[in-house]
């Protein structure tokens, strides 16, 4: 009686759970638009994952490690072993972004799923 109780709390609190951010919906500049990738997934069937990916180009992308439950294992190409990254295949068809190096006091936007 007490893990059904412990399994029904589990599931309540799962189900009152939000994202802590909102989905991406639009981008400063198209070109980011044309780079991010939204990733999502479910388990068990209660747990849902969002996440977003960036192409990098040559039909590679990158994403957090801990992502890893939202793509198929054939996608992966490897993981970092400093960092929490972790590199895929994609067939997006990417363009480069303008790169330059960051300014102290500069505005930052984080793109994400949730």
């Amino acid at each position: 009686m007490r893990r059904l109780c412990v399994v029904v709390l589990a599931l309540v609190l799962a189900g009152c759970m939000q994202p802590s951010g909102e989905p991406a919906k639009g981008f400063i500049s198209p070109k980011i638009g044309q780079v991010y990738i939204p990733l999502e997934g479910s388990a068990y069937l209660v747990l849902e994952g969002d996440a977003a990916a960036v192409s990098l180009g040559n039909n590679i992308a990158v994403t957090n490690a801990h992502n890893a439950n939202l793509l198929d294992t054939d996608m992966v190409i490897g993981r970092s072993t400093n960092y929490d990254l972790l590199f895929f295949h994609t067939p997006k068809a990417t363009t480069e972004l303008p790169e330059a190096p960051p300014r102290v006091g500069e505005r930052v936007v984080a793109y994400g799923q949730a």
